[in-house]
């Protein structure tokens, strides 16, 4: 039993945020970062993050850590950030590398869990390629999903939040299914506590819904 526990307790991960600059994931991944830094259990953490991602931190009154590394390139187009992501990997050495949100676009030597949230990837239908504008838009899209796909696939596990999109990566990336787990989203803290101070309206008052959403094509 004590040299099982010895062994859960060396457990190392990296968490890699790098790639994730606006949009839900850059609140999800911050609430995800704060919950690990507050309650790190048995797992050392070491952390690459974006610089929006460090900036959304810094909102939340964070105190970066000596654990974080922030990004000001993001491995998507920067073949010096890919270098560095992975330079960083090798010389902290952890059991496992969790791409929050990808692809990484880095081939990494440790063992590799990727989240896919991109519904271009895992089920878009013709007639979301067919609402894009113009040809140019089109062709763009396609060799953009061709290219995640590849790189999706340089991964070892990966999580999805829905059964559809581990569906979408069987089918359409051919990822095998017993290596993809469905963890379903949910909302940051903050929020929870927020709307724990509010009654919901009784019978009869009208339910006002309010959606934000980053200022970008979506």
């Amino acid at each position: 039993m004590s040299q099982s526990a010895e062994a859960v307790e060396s457990v190392k991960v990296l968490l890699n945020t790098t790639t994730i600059r606006v949009g839900g994931a850059l609140q999800t991944s911050s609430a995800f970062i704060i919950e690990a830094l507050r309650n790190p259990g048995e797992i050392e953490w070491e952390f690459a993050v974006s610089g929006a991602g460090a900036r959304e931190l810094e909102q939340f009154g964070v105190e970066r850590p000596k654990s974080m590394t922030v990004f000001d390139a993001p491995p998507t187009g920067s073949l010096a950030a890919r270098r560095q992501l992975r330079e960083l990997a090798d010389r902290s050495q952890p059991d496992c590398v969790f791409t929050f949100s990808g692809p990484a676009y880095v081939r990494f030597r440790q063992f590799h869990v990727v989240g896919c949230s991109t519904p271009w990837v895992t089920h878009a239908t013709w007639a979301a390629f067919r609402s894009l504008n113009s040809v140019r838009e089109w062709t763009a899209c396609i060799v953009r999903t061709i290219y995640k796909r590849y790189w999706f696939r340089r991964a070892d596990a990966w999580v999805t939040q829905t059964e559809a999109a581990a569906g979408g990566l069987v089918k359409r990336v051919g990822l095998p299914a017993d290596r993809i787990g469905v963890i379903s989203n949910t909302c940051g803290e903050r929020y929870r506590t927020a709307q724990s101070e509010k009654l919901f309206p009784q019978r009869g008052q009208p339910i006002r819904l309010l959606c934000f959403s980053a200022p970008y094509k979506h």
